[in-house]
């Protein structure tokens, strides 16, 4: 839910070529800011000489790794930030290293970022100590073996690395430092989640700090610094819980200059500070919590010193309202009411402090840090959002991430009418997902949004027939800002799984949709476990992707009613290798994304299966690939507008057969009859020759499997029945079926 860059010179959150722009922006697809810049900062002494590194408005930092305790070229081509996401595809690929191109066209809407392949991360990154491991993936080429490919290590669905250092005094500048170099190289990996709740909402900061300068860093101190400018700048509040090691920026009214009346708070934590020998190595939690206003900013390295410490610039302590000095500014409970709270809103920047320890020349520090961001109801319950999303994410973090992924997003296509919007979306969300053990996928939600971020509105849930309906678990509640127990999570209906959506309605304004106004829609998909491990929700559903649907009437001169399938597509045999009688059948669901192209099935061998892929001869382009399913199931996607379907013959019969030929209709999930189970050759095992059921050959056939069936067909409709053929071979038998043709 989060946009926000990230740069190779000690400071993120920071449009560092646009200085003067914020660069945060929450939720993200908006041009709503939440930070205007931040940064890490490094402070400690050498012998009796304060250091410091500065990642602030002006950066005491550059790109690149060190070359001993001197600063490598800045401008190499690989000191750049690598952006890299989790590897979902095909290994078989030979782009498997590069993400989806239809995923970044998808993506550049909003992020004109291209992502980096695995390859230029391999090449560019690790050798300057980004993090890689083995991933071991089925060999599409070898059933039953496997194929190793190096990767990123990664963390998140989406993750950034760069590497940068303070090693050049020319860059020291910053009227908070302006001081020798400590001489530390930080790789910092900066990553994300796709998913909704807390994760969705947090993006997650780890900087390895490694001391290659050649001297010991007595009395050190990390900074997580930020100048939030909350919406508006000027109307701020800062609070901290020491519980939590959370610092915090909210809103000092409900009427902020961006946010209006709700305003969301956004939180800095370090998940893991410095680890200090002396305590057992027990990683440092917050330590101090500092703020300052626009011009009290620290302006040489000692006012910056005392700040670590969590004094006044001046060194003087900070007093709460009971004369006592603290470290922890405002560390109340403004959504009590209680303790010592923060008054007298301003353009306020705030420290989010861990230390001191001691960083020995060569020694290394890993820091884990997490900007979370939640938006309530209002300004009080956007910090009680803010503090459940922490706790969440603490959690994940530790157990090392090892979280139950979601399904796969759906990849929604629309295409609009008059007055009418209709939805599609594949099955990927289904069939390509590995779930962790006890997380089954259930089904898919449907939302229209008030805008690009929201708020959603559930339109309708399509489920699995399973008897798991509604889910309910602790919830933040985002519309009204309360953490409510025992609250639906999942609204299921035992609707049964589809792939289409159409409606007319505004579910956000009210009444019809009109012509020549865009709306937003998202499809979520969403798995559940309703036992799952202490900590875990029991519902894991995908992340809003919008889709902007602008409702209009075809181009003109488009007939819609055009739209239909070649008759001959019903009885195609394939003769190739290997050979098949299988039956295509077509159903056009949406006649204005309907192509006009030609269209084949293509066959596979994988192993014991044979799988089958829809290819677009027009173009090309594969648009299935790998099907098994030849079925009567609902579980084939739309593509193009229709719906594209494989049968298969139950019986290798000869080729007199009579059957062999006959196209079994219907075979919709709304078949309004179905076979009873008798063990025979055709239609669900319960539709054979005469002669099975006369002379008894198969024993298993018994009267009490006969159903009285009535059937009714409208006058667009035709029925055929075969009656008894004395010729047909083997004598006496006879074939007796009764075919209900598709209406047309």
């Amino acid at each position: 839910n989060i946009n926000m860059f990230v740069t190779n010179y000690g400071t993120f959150a920071n449009d560092i070529e646009n200085q003067g722009n914020s660069g945060l922006f929450f939720p993200k697809g908006t041009i709503k800011t939440a930070v205007y810049q931040s940064g890490i900062w490094l402070v400690g002494k050498v012998g009796s000489e304060i250091r410091c590194a500065i990642g602030e408005y002006s950066q005491e930092y550059a790109p690149g790794a060190m070359n001993g305790v001197a600063p490598d070229d800045a401008g190499k081509d690989e000191y750049i930030v690598y952006k890299v996401v989790r590897f979902t595809g095909n290994p078989s690929d030979t782009d498997h290293v590069e993400r989806d191109p239809a995923a970044v066209a998808k993506d550049r809407t909003l992020d004109p970022i291209l992502h980096h392949s695995w390859s230029e991360y391999l090449n560019g990154a690790a050798p300057h100590g980004a993090p890689v491991t083995t991933y071991r993936f089925p060999d599409p080429n070898s059933p039953g073996d496997s194929i190793d490919v190096l990767g990123p290590d990664m963390k998140g669905d989406q993750m950034l690395w760069c590497v940068y250092n303070d090693a050049d005094p020319t860059v020291h500048i910053n009227r908070a430092g302006r001081t020798t170099p400590l001489g530390v190289e930080i790789q910092q990996t900066t990553f994300g989640f796709d998913r909704q709740g807390a994760l969705g909402n947090t993006v997650f900061l780890q900087f390895k700090v490694i001391n290659k300068g050649g001297n010991n860093i007595d009395s050190c101190y990390v900074n997580l610094w930020s100048d939030p400018d909350l919406g508006g700048a000027g109307d701020d509040l800062v609070g901290c819980d020491t519980l939590l090691s959370l610092g915090y920026i909210y809103n000092a009214t409900n009427t902020d200059q961006l946010y209006s009346d709700r305003p969301p708070c956004v939180g800095y934590d370090f998940f893991q500070g410095p680890k200090v020998p002396t305590i057992g190595g027990t990683p440092l939690p917050l330590t101090a919590f500092i703020y300052y206003i626009n011009g009290t900013d620290p302006n040489n390295a000692v006012q910056t010193f005392n700040y670590m410490k969590g004094l006044q610039r001046t060194g003087d302590p900070f007093l709460d309202p009971s004369n006592n000095p603290t470290t922890f500014y405002a560390s109340g409970d403004p959504v009590a009411g209680t303790g010592y709270l923060d008054t007298n809103p301003s353009d306020r920047r705030f420290m989010c402090i861990s230390g001191p320890f001691t960083l020995a020349a060569g020694d290394t520090q890993t820091i884990v840090g997490a900007i979370v961001i939640a938006q309530g109801g209002d300004r009080l319950s956007s910090i009680t959002g803010t503090k459940f999303f922490d706790i969440k994410a603490q959690k994940a973090f530790d157990i090392n991430f090892q979280l139950p992924p979601p399904p796969p997003q759906a990849r929604v296509t629309f295409s609009t009418d008059h007055g009418t919007v209709n939805l599609a979306w594949d099955s990927g969300s289904r069939f390509n997902y590995t779930p962790a053990p006890g997380w089954n996928f259930e089904g898919y939600n449907v939302y229209q949004g008030a805008s690009v971020s929201g708020p959603w509105k559930r339109l309708k849930t399509l489920d699995l027939v399973n008897g798991i309906k509604d889910v309910r678990d602790t919830v933040f509640d985002v519309n009204t800002g309360l953490i409510v127990n025992d609250t639906p999570t999942a609204f299921g209906g035992d609707n049964g799984v589809g792939y289409t959506f159409s409606t007319d309605q505004d579910a956000i304004r009210g009444g019809a949709l009109k012509d020549g106004t865009t709306y937003f829609f998202a499809v979520t998909a969403y798995s559940v476990n309703l036992n799952p491990p202490l900590g875990f929700e029991k519902v894991l559903e995908t992340s809003f992707q919008p889709v902007a649907a602008t409702v209009q009437r075809p181009a003109s001169g488009t007939d819609i009613s055009a739209a239909k399938v070649d008759a001959a597509v019903d009885k195609q045999a394939n003769t190739g290798v290997p050979p098949t009688t299988d039956h295509v059948v077509v159903d056009v669901i949406d006649p204005a994304s309907i192509t006009g192209h030609d269209y084949g099935i293509t066959y596979q061998v994988n192993g014991p299966d044979t799988t089958w892929s829809l290819i677009d001869r027009t173009t090309g382009q594969v648009l299935l690939s790998n099907q098994v399913d030849r079925t009567d199931t609902p579980d084939y996607a739309p593509v193009d507008g229709m719906v594209v379907k494989l049968r298969e013959s139950q019986a290798a019969d000869p080729p007199t057969d009579p059957l062999n030929d006959v196209y079994y209709a219907p075979f919709d999930n709304d078949m309004p009859f179905h076979g009873v189970g008798a063990g025979l050759l055709y239609f669900e095992d319960s539709f054979g020759y005469a002669i099975n059921f006369l002379a008894g050959i198969d024993p298993t056939v018994s009267p009490d499997l006969f159903h009285s069936v009535e059937l009714r067909f409208g006058q667009t409709q035709r029925a055929y029945r075969y009656f008894r053929d004395e010729l047909f071979p083997g004598g006496g038998g006879a074939v007796s079926l009764l075919q209900e043709s598709r209406v047309r």
